[in-house]
């Protein structure tokens, strides 16, 4: 009896120190993972959809010029400085002003001497960088102006600029004053 109660202790040990060991092993081989907060992802369009207008970073960067002053413009910044939410990533972008001016010459084709021009004043103008687009208008004296932010460098992008049927394009960076055919001025 004594034999069998021996083996009786001696298997309920080995049991015991089995599924203890066991029980250690399984813990080390899949140890607790803490899964991480979820995170707020990048996203350049809700950025944007935070950012002031062109029209109120203008003067907060410091961009503000007279309409004579021709020629493009561009100047980076955070946009987390400005209020957006920086969960959503502070990646930088341009905002970028061009002035120019309207010009139409009296005379079509291929010409020898320095025109005749006029402004084009008081015309509506609609404008495409890419994605992005607006309205402008010109002013008595041709004058206009377009602001615009973007993600990536402005001034090497192809504007188009349209006035009723006519469109032309030509880089930012190349504009200042545009003199015209005659055929875009007439009305």
């Amino acid at each position: 009896m004594r034999r069998r109660r021996g083996l009786a202790v001696l298997i309920v040990g080995s049991i015991f120190w089995i599924l203890s060991c066991s029980t250690v092993k399984h813990q080390e081989e899949a140890p607790t993972q803490v899964s991480p907060p979820p995170a707020v992802r990048y996203s350049p369009r809700a950025i944007e959809a935070q950012l002031p207008s062109p029209e109120d970073l203008q003067p907060r960067l410091s961009m503000m010029r007279d309409r004579s002053h021709l020629g493009f413009e561009e100047k980076g910044f955070d946009p987390c400085s400005f209020g957006t939410d920086p969960r959503l990533g502070c990646p930088s972008f341009k905002l970028g002003i061009l002035h120019f001016q309207l010009m139409c010459r009296e005379s079509t084709g291929t010409i020898q001497s320095i025109p005749k021009m006029f402004p084009v004043a008081a015309q509506n103008l609609s404008w495409s960088i890419g994605p992005i687009s607006g309205r402008s208008r010109t002013d008595d004296n041709g004058y206009a102006q377009i602001r615009l932010i973007g993600r990536s460098r402005l001034k090497t992008q192809k504007l188009i600029l349209r006035m009723g049927a006519q469109y032309m394009g030509a880089r930012l960076e190349d504009i200042s004053r545009l003199v015209l055919p005659q055929e875009w001025c007439r009305h």
